[in-house]
């Protein structure tokens, strides 16, 4: 929740501040950094200065992957108010952002000032989007504000004549820019920022870069929109806590403000510096813009930044176009290698496969000229530093299928045998032996397992709210990503080794579907993860094999099994009618977890048969069956005991009451994708209708047929295409009626018909008078 409160403020604070650059053209801005992604083997510490992917789709927020700018921001003000006041920081937040009367109290008086004035600010600094106001609305803020912002000038004015400490000399300069700034006195901004331009640079770096941030967006408020471009890109440069509000800020919109903004450079370097915050922009020829940094200042670190961004953006994208013969697992987890990540909604979108063929042109274009361009960097020489570029050549390899040899890594690792980065440069030692490898083996699983341990190192705790897991700590998602590439890989190889259970769980990239992995799958991965191992290979696809048959109880943080390997085998025998196997394996299962909801052996009115009655074990349900199967055999015209297996046959299905005893989830389509088989069930009610000699049962069993008669109706009406929204029964009650007449034009009832000469019976009477179907088929 908190995430979400700092979102909707960065983008109301951008909205206020910077509104006519973070919002060029209204909420329709596109994206700035590359979001989605795959195979992300790319990290930070690889080049001097990352510039983070956003994590919002928002043009308005300053979150990212790996840098929350509001969190990254109040860190760095907690650590300056901490070692100012000489107080922890937990006691720094307390005083400064809780204002925790106990502790203030204890403060000097020129902290409370000082502090009792941010308070008084905080209406102008925390509005929203003044575009959500009517017209009307909109004036009364800015009265308000005017009202507000004089009284706060006055005040912050009046402290500044006496305040001789530079500490909060500096802040109060910020908060005076600032209040300027949100009451819209651009001008003053300018002519304030001059005159207190000492206190403003003194003593803390960061706030200083605050409040030329303000100066930067007062500039282009009042048209000087070069030099604006030139604070923003210069002050990204510098700082540690607003890298990205520096950036989505820098706004150059026709070629004379470009020439303007380069003309202010001091140098080449600046220059490489505009092309860099540039080509940041989602619609930039990114690739010129690094050819243009190689020509004007090839030795600046510049073009090592760009570089490791156009990596990001070649990276193999993240989804696959959709496909519904394709398990899903694969489809959100795959390697999608035939466009950039960029170009995947276009690619989804595309009509015609001379547009999609355009797309992977563009992608098989793109990485021939990154690599020229590359090629061109190592001849010339002119860079000192070639660490990235060399892994950059390698890397474009695995991205564009060309050979790559284990050697080429180990000369590369061999050229710059002390550099600090080679850690980073494991995980494409990893995919280089991936692409070599032709079989699998104990030798070559050692291997891996030695460079999944590697990756795994490199993994950093970022203890950000909400967990440290692969979903928000990039570092760990990486890790993940590691091994969906290497399951990828190794998916052929398995098969090819005759080892099915491995190579399932490779299929699914380690997401394991319960109801498709079959029983000497399960068998193979029950043996892995019993078998205590040194491998972490094994270890995480025992750990990947473990997680599906259970969940983490979020309250005590413990693994909570709620499925057994064991007992799913036996389900699955039940499945397929193997019942001597199902009762051997259900023996064997060391947690006996299943039991139905209701008796799988018990009718009713409704067509999910789902009435009040006993819970069942999985033995008990296997026991009953051996026990019915074993009657049916020696009597093969026993009525009651064919309709007993009749029912359990049925209620195992998706319309019925206990189709958990064969399927582990129950999607509420499921039935319309042709997973229910009423075979076994109809075969027993035919022998039951055939041999019953009894009304009741008679009666009893032409119903039950009449529900697997009626359900298999609209499963064929569903393959056909018909708008079932309209015709469906157990939607709202006033269709129900032309839903029945619906299904009785099309051929519904031949049972229903036979019924009509059994309305004397005390079933029909209990039972069947109650059934809606039934009189609205025979309603005139």
């Amino acid at each position: 929740m908190k995430y979400f409160k700092k979102l909707f403020w960065s983008l109301s604070l951008a909205s206020i501040l910077f509104s006519a650059t973070a919002f060029p053209c209204g909420w329709s801005e596109p994206e700035y950094f590359y979001h989605s992604k795959s195979l992300d083997i790319l990290y930070g510490e690889l080049v001097k200065q990352h510039f983070v992917r956003r994590r919002s789709y928002f043009p308005g927020s300053y979150n990212s992957d790996e840098y929350d700018e509001s969190q990254v921001t109040e860190n760095h003000n907690l650590q300056a108010w901490g070692n100012y006041l000489k107080v922890s920081k937990e006691d720094a937040k307390a005083i400064v952002y809780e204002r925790n009367e106990e502790k203030l109290a204890t403060q000097p008086e020129a902290v409370k000032t000082y502090l009792g004035i941010v308070a008084k600010q905080d209406p102008l600094a925390n509005q929203g989007d003044p575009r959500w106001l009517s017209k009307e609305e909109q004036l009364e803020q800015k009265e308000a504000n005017a009202k507000l912002g004089k009284e706060v000038l006055s005040e912050i004015n009046k402290q500044l004549e006496t305040e001789k400490d530079t500490f909060l000399r500096q802040r109060y300069t910020y908060l005076l820019i600032r209040a300027l700034h949100y009451t819209g006195q651009y001008p003053q901004v300018l002519s304030e920022y001059t005159r207190l331009a000492p206190d403003i640079q003194q003593p803390d770096k960061e706030v200083a870069i605050w409040t030329g941030l303000l100066y930067a967006g007062a500039l282009q408020r009042t048209g000087k929109r070069a030099e604006a471009a030139y604070q923003f890109a210069t002050l990204l440069a510098k700082t540690d806590t607003k890298k990205l509000q520096a950036q989505l800020n820098f706004s150059i919109k026709t070629d004379e403000e470009w020439n303007a903004l380069m003309a202010l450079c001091k140098s080449d370097d600046e220059k490489a510096l505009m092309h860099f915050v540039r080509a940041l922009r989602v619609d930039a020829n990114s690739l010129a813009e690094l050819k243009s940094v190689y020509a004007l200042a090839p030795d600046s670190d510049w073009f090592d930044a760009m570089l490791f961004r156009e990596l990001e953006f070649a990276q193999f994208a993240d989804r696959v176009p959709g496909n519904e013969a394709e398990p899903w697992l694969q489809a959100s987890r795959g390697i999608n290698k035939d466009v950039l990540i960029d170009d995947l909604k276009a690619y989804e979108e595309a009509k015609t496969d001379e547009a999609k063929q355009k797309l992977r042109d563009r992608r098989s274009q793109y990485l021939t000229q990154l690599s020229q361009l590359l090629d061109q960097v190592k001849q010339d020489k002119k860079r000192k530093d070639l660490f990235l570029s060399d892994y950059a050549s390698l890397y474009l390899k695995v991205l564009s299928a060309q050979p790559i040899a284990a050697a080429d890594v180990s000369a590369f690792l061999a050229a710059y045998p002390n550099d600090p980065r080679l850690s980073y440069v494991k995980p494409l030692d990893h995919l280089a032996y991936l692409e070599n490898l032709s079989a699998i083996d104990p030798t070559s699983e050692a291997a891996l397992a030695d460079n999944i341990t590697a990756v795994e190192a490199l993994e950093k705790p970022l203890n950000q709210e909400g967990g440290d897991d692969e979903y928000n700590n990039p570092y760990k998602r990486r890790t993940q990503d590691i091994m969906t590439y290497t399951y990828a890989k190794l998916e052929p190889l398995y098969f090819n080794a005759k080892q099915p259970g491995r190579a399932y769980l490779a299929q699914q990239r380690g997401n394991i579907s319960l109801d498709e992995i079959k029983v000497d799958e399960i068998r193979e991965l029950i043996a892995l993860q019993t078998k205590p191992s040194q491998n972490r290979l094994e270890q995480k696809m025992a750990a990947d094999f473990g997680k599906a048959f259970g969940e983490i109880d979020y309250e005590t943080n413990k693994f909570v099994l709620n499925n057994d390997p064991t007992e799913l085998i036996a389900r699955k025998y039940v499945y397929t009618g193997s019942l001597d196997q199902a009762k051997t394996a259900a023996l064997e299962a060391k947690d006996k977890i299943f039991k139905t909801t209701y008796s799988p052996f018990t009718t009713g009115r409704s067509g999910n048969n789902r009435v009040k009655s006993k819970t069942m074990t999985l033995l008990e349900v296997i026991d009953t069956l051996q026990s019915l199967e074993s009657k049916a055999k020696s009597n093969p015209s026993d009525a009651l005991t064919q309709f007993q297996l009749g029912t359990a046959y049925y209620n195992m299905t998706w319309f019925g009451n206990s189709p958990m005893l064969t399927k582990t989830e129950r999607s509420t389509v499921s039935w319309k994708k042709g997973e229910t088989d009423f075979t076994k069930a109809r075969t027993h009610y035919e022998l039951a209708l055939q041999h019953a000699t009894n009304r009741e049962l008679k009666v009893k069993t032409l119903y039950a047929l009449a529900k697997i008669e009626k359900n298999e109706f609209y499963m064929q009406q569903e393959k056909k295409g018909t708008d079932l929204s309209k015709y469906w029964p157990h939607g709202s009650n006033d269709k129900y009626a032309s839903a029945v007449k619906f299904a009785k034009k099309n051929g519904l009832g031949t049972n229903f018909k036979q019924i009509r000469a059994y309305e004397d019976t005390q079933y029909f009477k209990d039972v069947i008078k109650q059934c809606a179907d039934y009189r609205y088929y025979f309603a005139r």
